[in-house]
């Protein structure tokens, strides 16, 4: 068994993701190994990215994320470059 390596100010919430703050000041979180949905997030508090997660994992369960959320931009460059 691999041991992950420990990230600045990393700790387990709702034993569901982990959440750790990023070189470079921001916070990320990371659903464990083996959770039912792989999700990430990046902002800019712990508080926010935690309170995030939550939510989006809460919508994934209950299967209407899709209701709260649209794409903007769908990236494509159109044209020749």
């Amino acid at each position: 068994m691999t041991t992950k390596p420990q990230r600045k100010n990393e700790s387990l919430v709702d034993e569901t993701f982990w959440v750790w703050e990023t070189r470079f000041g921001l916070w990320s979180t990371q659903t464990v190994d083996g959770y039912e949905y792989t999700l990430g997030l990046t902002g800019m508090t712990r508080d926010s990215v935690v309170d995030m997660t939550r939510w989006h994992l809460k919508h994934l369960q209950e299967g209407d994320l899709d209701q709260y959320t649209r794409v903007v931009n769908d990236g494509i460059v159109g044209g020749k470059l």
